[in-house]
């Protein structure tokens, strides 16, 4: 397998729905490289009456494209052989986990912006996980095969196509994370920190209770703890549980979460790399995604709010650290739309399997859930056709978490769903966009509306 995985361009301009032989060959030279299969050597065989026998046979099978069938090698095998899994079960497991993620994904994205889900979900024939490689090809063939007798329309080849593309991307990331999904070491460190971290008896927090008062973009202003008797004008109440640190003979209080970085939001994040940034390799050699960070794909993570002052908020850090080797201060990501209340982070592992630690002080967590910030506009490259323009969305550019996964998603929107596919009869690219523009504008003013009516 060749560790250095060069990706087909990420916005995959030849996806129309023009049933022409130009397509065809495009979209087969296409799935041929995604398996890992020379298009030279695919031309020699074109008039070959059989396949030369040290050519894989599963070649020829990919759309029935000579119009006959020969037996198409086990899908594990094949999965086994082109990404290097140890043995063809987990490859099988980890070809129908991707076609997972890819549906998960491409209907998050019609959630996400509120899109019409008849116009935008996903065709039955491809939002269903399916072991048979060579079924999956079949819908992407306009032309009548013997598994689909009467082809294939252009919506339900575009579909399969985008997902064996994000397959694609998927299981080359699932190569060196298969070994490591076993080693969960959540549970693992929570109850280390209630032995060695935290005050008290383990799941013993202490409900603290704060009013914030909020300013015009609905970041926190200002803290109160309240006192009895005294009236707080303008704050809402919000109550944490938080837990103990004893630090230099002092309690500190934190609130600590564990979760995991989700392979869907990895995927989006590695095409907006591919897509804005026109970075199309991922170095596989040294398993880094374009940071520098461990490619996994489902990342190990937690986040702490500290309620205390900066030297407090260092020694807590420092202390916490002390759980973790090979730590590593990374900068405060501000790409893909992020407008980051972050203190400090951090890349580390715990008996070898990477972790990344969030450290935020009390004001910055809070803000990380319900800051709306100002008004905005982000400019999204979109390409219809020859044309080439940028579409400007009304966004808020606050830090809320919320308002972040629309922000982030939007540059690859007209890559997952292109005019040439989605558009409605008569429709022009410019009433095209609009459409989408207004989704999102009225996606944010949901949401908006539901930060400024609660306190996460």
């Amino acid at each position: 397998m060749s560790r250095e995985k060069i990706l087909p361009n990420p916005r995959l301009d030849f996806l129309t729905p023009l049933p022409n032989s130009g397509l065809l060959r495009a979209m087969f030279s296409y799935t041929a490289g995604l398996l890992g299969i020379s298009v030279a050597r695919l031309k020699k065989i074109r008039t070959a009456e059989k396949l030369p026998s040290n050519l894989d046979r599963r070649i020829d099978q990919l759309f029935n494209f000579f119009g006959r069938s020969y037996s198409l090698l086990d899908t594990g095998s094949i999965i086994r052989r082109v990404y290097g899994f140890s043995n063809d079960e987990i490859a099988l497991e980890g070809f129908i986990k991707s076609q997972g993620k890819a549906t998960a994904l491409v209907n998050g994205l019609v959630r996400l912006y509120g899109l019409d889900i008849d116009s935008f979900g996903l065709k039955d024939e491809v939002s269903d996980e399916d072991p048979k490689l060579k079924r999956l090809l079949a819908y992407t063939s306009p032309r009548p095969n013997i598994i689909l007798n009467k082809g294939t329309s252009p919506r339900s080849r575009f579909e399969e196509l985008r997902e064996l593309w994000l397959n694609d991307i998927s299981l080359r990331n699932m190569v060196k994370t298969k070994e490591e999904e076993p080693l969960d070491k959540i549970g693992e460190l929570k109850t280390i920190f209630n032995n060695e971290l935290y005050e008290g008896r383990a799941g013993e927090g202490i409900q603290v209770t704060s009013l914030i008062k909020f300013n015009e973009e609905h970041g926190v202003d200002k803290i109160y703890r309240p006192s009895e008797g005294k009236i707080y004008k303008r704050t809402e109440k919000k109550t944490q549980e938080m837990r103990k640190i004893k630090v230099d003979g002092k309690d500190i209080l934190v609130e600590v979460n564990f979760d995991k970085k989700t392979g869907v939001s990895k995927l989006i994040k590695l095409i907006g790399d591919f897509y804005e940034k026109k970075r199309n390799e991922i170095n596989f050699a040294e398993y880094l995604d374009p940071e520098g960070k461990p490619l996994l794909q489902d990342r190990q993570r937690f986040s702490m709010a500290i309620k205390g002052n900066n030297k407090a908020i260092e020694k807590i850090i420092m202390r916490v650290n002390m759980f973790f080797e090979n730590v590593v201060e990374k900068p405060i990501n501000t790409g893909h739309g992020q407008n980051p209340t972050v203190k400090k982070r951090f890349i580390g592992e715990y008996k070898g399997v990477p972790f990344e630690m969030v450290y935020y002080d009390q004001v910055g967590f809070i803000n990380s859930k319900n800051h709306i910030g100002k008004k905005s506009q982000q400019k999204i490259p979109v390409k219809i056709g020859d044309k080439e323009f940028e579409a400007l969305f009304d966004i808020f550019d606050g830090s809320a978490h919320d308002l972040y996964e629309i922000r982030r998603s939007l540059p690859i929107i007209f890559l997952i769903f292109p005019y040439e596919i989605y558009r409605q009869p008569n429709q022009s690219p410019e009433d095209y966009v609009k459409m989408i523009q207004e989704a999102v504008r009225s996606r944010i003013s949901d949401v908006v509306l539901n930060l400024r009516r609660s306190v996460h």
